[in-house]
Order: C-alpha cells, then structure tokens, then sequence
C-alpha cells in the first residue's frame, strides 16, 4: 500500500490558506521566539556558565534519544494524515502513532538510564547522578510532544500547535521565577521548569486532536508507517549528528562552560530557526498535498516563493547582525558574552542555508522521495564531523560556527538536483539572487564605520532597496502581507477550515 491509497482526491487549497495557517504559527512563534530569548537572559544571569552549558548538554542527550527512537513517524503520520481524508484511516493512523511512541520511549528511557554513566563520560560532562533521572524527563517531554506536534500538523490543526507553542515557553519562564523562589540549586532549576511546562502544554496538545483516542496496533499501518519512515529516521539522526556535534565536541574539548558561550552565540540564530517553524509546519503537508492533487504548478509556485522570501528573510537578519552584532548580544545576554559577537554574525549567515536545505529536503520528502535526505545528511555529517575536528581546536566556538556554514553549501546542490530528477522545477534563481546581493553588500559593508549608527542604518535599508530593485521582494509581495495582516489583526487566531 502507497501512502495515498484508499484516499480520495486532496482537497484544493487556496494560497490564503497557506497564509493564514503560517500567520498563526508566527505570531505564537514570534512570541515564543521573544520569551525563548527572555528565559535565555534570565537564565545567563542567574546562573553561571558551567550550570547553564550542563543544562544544555542534557537537552541534547534527551534530543538525541528523541531522534534515534522517532523510526521516522513524525514526519511519516504528517504526511499520511495530510493526503487523506478518510476519517476512519485518519484514526487509525493516530492512534497507532501515539501508541507505538509510548512504546519506544519507554524501552530508550530504560536503555538511556543503563548507558547514561558512558553517555556522560563520553561528552565530558560532570554530571551527578540526579541528573540521570533529568535526562529521562527530558526525553520523555521531547518524545511525546514531538508526536502530538506531527499529528496535529497532518490534522492541518496549526492553531492548537501555535498554542502549545506559547504557552509552553511563558510557563518555562514563570516557572523559572518560581522555582528560583526554592532551596534547590540551579540544573534542577532550569530542569523542572522546562519539564512541567511542557507537560501541561502537553496535555493541553493531547484533547485537542480531534479524535477518539485509544490504543492500537494494526500490523499492516505500522509496516506502512515504518517503511516510509525508517529512512527518515536515519535522517533524523543525521541531521542531529551535524547540527548538535559541535557542541559534543566543543564540550569534549574545551568544556561545559564553552558550550555556554557556544549557545549564545547560535541561541538567537537557532530561535530564528524554530520561528521558520511557523512556516515549514504549513508547507510540508500543504506542498504534499498539491503534488498529490497533481497541481504541479501550484507546488513549484509555492517552493519559489518559500525559497525566495526565506532567504531574503534571513539574510536581512545577518545585515543586521554584523552592524550591530556586539550590542545585540551585550543588551540580550550581558557584557560577559559580547566576545562572541563574531561566531553569532556567521552563525546567522548560516541561518539562510541550514533553512534552505530545510525547504529543499522537505519538498524532496514530500514528493515520495523519503530516502533521498539521509543520503544527503550522510555528506553533510561527514563535513560537519571533519570541519569540527579540524576547526575548533585552532578557532574554539569561531571555528564551529564556520563549519555550520560548510556543510550546507556543499550538500544544498545534492538537494536540489534529487528534488530536480523527480519533479522538474526551476527554482534556483530564487535563492542564488538574493545570496549573490549578500555577498556584494557585505563587501562593501566592511568599509562601514563601526563607531557610528547612521551609517549603519543607512546600510540596512541600502540592503533592502537593492534586494527591491532586483525584485527579491516585490511590491505585491507587501501588499498580499499587508492585506492578510489586516485580516489576521482582526481574527488573530484564524482557524484553517
């Protein structure tokens, strides 16, 4: 069976839609972004480096296990939910996900809590043993929410994702204040108030897939779940690999209180990152869907446009990090932290093409090509692994951030040419253009005085006035934003029908 058997013909969706979903999961992620950054400038200055990078080193235990345990289902039942439109099959295909998800986690907690003292010799962290049991409730929180995230995302439920969303960050940070008020030391901190967070919001995702909830496993769904799924697994854990081994290696070599640093400089890049959620969550299924429908000009229409103003977006972001990278980090994360100034403008140059690789290997998943990626992250961890390796001991956290830049220019091309193989679109323009702008303006921008704002503002809007000219935005582009957001001011949180 195909994942677009036994299900009548997709629905057609009209471009609002796409806005509209999107505009709802942005305007939680922007707030999210905002409290992520807030509960980041709590967090630097209330405890020190060392407490603050060990906190960060069990995240990433908790998301590795997460990866290695997914055997692809999250964005499996995405994109079976999203093709069909059988209530019955929709059921199914739920509730034999969250069931086969429950199942996982527990047997990775079990061999998480056996291995745990070898995970934490082999990343160098001095971890007592408490933090064992911090790194069992993190997984968990990661596991569950990432399954009841990929359901609702399939659902097209991008409402209820966007509250989670929220909700999730502002109770991390009210608990941080709380619990700050307790006789207990910092990790377990930082831990508990991610952890009930989390589980309340959880709960909150759980009644709101729309429906019956109840075991089950059907042999033949799973098989159908798993073989799609499994190379996408590879892919998850690939994708980890390179974009979490630098900070295995940095805490490795240099140790936790570096993988602070380290944090910071990506921390604003990364909540970037997860605010292009916003986006993806609404891309994926819709992208899925018309090439289903067969509605090929529709799908290459909507990946020129995603790949266009992405990049434009993300690019005027690093503008504004190299002319006022240092204030940026001084205002946010304190003095202490402004040396890291020059990893974080390269960190956010890497930005555009970690999320163009991103735009490009879902739409290559999407299109029934669901081995393609890990192929491709094979290369990528190979780069990433080598780059560390022969960057960071010359250049500490300056040489990671490089390598992050490495890996996607030279895997991008291996993205495009699959997805060009089995669907003929001509996007590259898209993102070349305004990549090629970037380069000319950075040049130039070097000769800016740094002491001095105007001319830095002048640069700024210097940058988008020529991405205008060249028509990387466009003029209807502000007036279909402006009159969606219009709409949205009145209706913030839209439903998608």
């Amino acid at each position: 069976m195909t994942p677009s058997s036994n299900n009548i013909e997709p629905e057609k969706i009209k471009p609002s839609q796409l806005i509209k979903g999107s505009a709802t999961m942005a305007t939680a992620n922007f707030l999210t972004l905002v409290l992520g950054l807030a509960i980041a400038m709590v967090a630097t200055r209330k405890f020190t480096a060392d407490v603050y990078g060990s906190f960060i080193l069990l995240y990433l235990v908790s998301t590795f296990l997460t990866q290695v345990s997914t055997l692809g289902l999250g964005i499996a039942v995405t994109k079976f939910l999203a093709t069909t439109e059988d209530p019955r099959r929709k059921e199914l295909l739920t509730n034999t996900t969250l069931t086969i998800r429950l199942i996982m986690t527990g047997i990775f907690s079990l061999i998480a809590v056996a291995l745990a003292p070898l995970i934490f010799k082999f990343i160098g962290a001095n971890l007592e043993t408490s933090s064992i049991f911090y790194m069992v409730i993190f997984f968990f929180c990661d596991s569950i929410t990432y399954t009841l995230q990929s359901v609702l995302q399939g659902l097209f439920r991008f409402q209820q994702i966007a509250i989670w969303n929220f909700s999730s960050s502002l109770l991390n940070l009210g608990l941080l204040f709380l619990l700050s008020l307790l006789p207990i030391n910092g990790l377990a901190i930082l831990v508990f108030a991610r952890w009930i967070a989390y589980i309340l919001a959880g709960i909150y995702m759980f009644f709101s897939i729309p429906t019956k909830k109840h075991f089950v496993l059907q042999i033949d769904l799973v098989k159908e779940l798993v073989k799609f799924g499994f190379p996408l697994q590879l892919n998850d854990i690939l994708s980890y690999f390179y974009n979490r081994i630098d900070t295995i290696m940095i805490a490795v070599m240099l140790g936790s209180a570096n993988v602070a640093y380290f944090e910071i400089a990506r921390k604003i890049p990364d909540s970037f990152i997860s605010f292009f959620e916003a986006f993806r969550v609404v891309f994926f299924p819709t992208f899925s869907r018309l090439y289903a429908a067969n509605e090929k000009f529709e799908a290459e229409l909507l990946l020129k446009s995603a790949l266009r103003l992405t990049t434009f977006s993300c690019l005027l972001i690093a503008s504004v990090a190299f002319l006022f990278g240092k204030d940026i980090i001084n205002v946010i994360f304190s003095s202490q932290y402004v040396g890291v100034a020059p990893a974080f403008v390269i960190m956010t140059i890497s930005m555009n093409f970690i999320l163009i690789g991103y735009l490009l290997g879902n739409s290559l998943v999407a299109v029934g090509e669901s081995d393609k990626p890990a192929k491709i992250n094979v290369v990528h961890a190979i780069i990433s692994l080598g780059s560390n390796l022969l960057l960071i001991p010359p250049l500490g956290i300056l040489g990671a951030a490089i390598t992050r830049i490495i890996g996607p220019i030279v895997t991008n091309p291996l993205n495009y040419i699959f997805l060009y193989r089995k669907f003929s679109v001509h996007v590259l323009a898209a993102y070349l253009k305004p990549i090629l702008i970037f380069t000319a303006w950075i040049g130039l921008a070097f000769l800016i005085p740094q002491e001095t704002i105007l001319p830095k503002i002048m640069a700024l809007v210097g940058f988008i006035f020529i991405n205008y000219i060249f028509s990387v935005i466009t003029k209807d582009d502000f007036t279909f934003l402006r009159l969606e957001a219009g709409k949205l001011i009145k209706k913030p949180f839209y439903k998608l029908g």
